[in-house]
């Protein structure tokens, strides 16, 4: 580890000098603990690591699960205030993946004030059951 490795640069004037240089140990790779949270990603979700080596899930889900169960088929967990870091459970809700369209296009969630995205959140949901029923019934 205390060699000295001699290298033979070139300096500014043209004229070689003689520098000796340490050779640089790379870091440890450190493994991180099951709990740990990721940084918002670009689209501002945030990881929980659940498992060895890399197993990764959205914080929302792994909240969601611990207090309501297993998420249902074709359903997504949304936030009903429409805040992405609200993970408070009585903020999250487990919506049917074709109430989330609706929610989406007719409603423009994304767009409406945070005031009324429970309430148009319940809109889509009924819309969903009810396009659900008049697909049954015919």
């Amino acid at each position: 580890m205390g060699e000295r490795i001699q290298f033979e640069e070139i300096n500014g004037n043209g004229h070689e000098d003689s520098v000796h240089h340490e050779p640089r140990m790379k870091p440890a790779f450190v493994e991180k603990p099951i709990g740990y949270e990721t940084r918002p990603d670009k689209r501002g979700r945030i990881y929980v690591k659940v498992g060895m080596p890399s197993q990764y899930r959205l914080k929302h889900h792994v909240i969601y699960e611990s207090h309501f169960g297993a998420i249902p088929e074709q359903h997504v967990i949304k936030f009903k205030d429409g805040d992405d870091t609200n993970f408070h459970p009585s903020n999250l809700i487990a919506v049917h993946r074709g109430a989330t369209g609706i929610l989406t296009r007719r409603y423009r969630h994304h767009e409406a004030p945070a005031e009324l995205k429970p309430v148009l959140l319940t809109m889509a949901q009924i819309d969903h059951k009810i396009y659900q029923k008049e697909k049954q019934d015919a």
